[in-house]
């Protein structure tokens, strides 16, 4: 089985070519954010156990895919590499959680071959 590169090394050209592009809005995200980062993350954590992912393979940590496994070893690595200041989610902007989600996601995409687009509203 191939391993994967860890997700902070291999993200930083996406970190880089997003802070560029969006500015620091000092508004914390909101609770339907946070709601969709959960609901998202919960999906993207269903389709790698369907894909039949492994979280050794990705992270190298023996445990079945889950919303906290992901949320706590894949996404908080890139909200950190993208803001080292901030601790949780909790205290995201509204700008830097989509920007956090679109670096994410675009990473998730390349190197898994899923896609999880950020939940709607109506969702």
């Amino acid at each position: 089985m191939k391993s994967l590169p860890s997700i902070t090394t291999d993200c930083d050209d996406f970190i880089a070519e997003y802070r560029e592009v969006f500015g620091d809005i000092t508004v914390r995200r909101t609770g339907q954010q946070n709601n969709s980062l959960h609901k998202a993350l919960r999906e993207l954590a269903i389709e790698m156990d369907l894909a039949k992912l492994d979280m050794r393979r990705v992270i190298k940590v023996p445990i079945k895919p889950t919303m906290e496994n992901v949320k706590e070893n894949m996404f908080k690595p890139v909200m950190n590499a993208l803001y080292p200041e901030v601790e949780s989610t909790a205290d995201l902007t509204t700008t830097q959680m989509i920007e956090c989600w679109e670096v994410f996601s675009q990473f998730v995409e390349k190197r898994l071959g899923i896609y999880i687009e950020w939940p709607s509203e109506e969702e």
